[in-house]
């Protein structure tokens, strides 16, 4: 997968990568060599999106914050306003 993109056409080179799996989600994380910065790509079935409810890894992948790549169906767009609402909401009754 690291190899299939065009990272030449960017002028950036992955230095290493390695792989994490966190049970329904797996990512790959890649250290690039531009600055001292890191990629991780994350890759899960779509069950991973449940809103109903969504679980306590799903919940604390999106609250610390992602962007959202390709999303057909806008599920993960439904997710990340499900726990939005979540947070603001433990926000309004716990202002500190």
């Amino acid at each position: 997968m690291v190899d299939q993109i065009d990272w030449h056409s960017i002028d950036i080179h992955p230095q290493k990568w390695q792989d994490e799996n966190y049970g329904t989600a797996w990512s790959r994380r890649v250290w690039l060599d531009a600055e001292p910065t890191q990629v991780e790509l994350t890759f899960a079935p779509l069950s991973w999106a449940n809103v109903n409810p969504a679980d306590a890894g799903t919940r604390h992948v999106i609250s610390a914050g992602c962007r959202i790549l390709y999303d057909p169906d806008a599920l993960l767009v439904r997710l990340c306003e499900a726990i939005g609402r979540e947070i603001e909401h433990a926000n309004r009754r716990d202002p500190c």
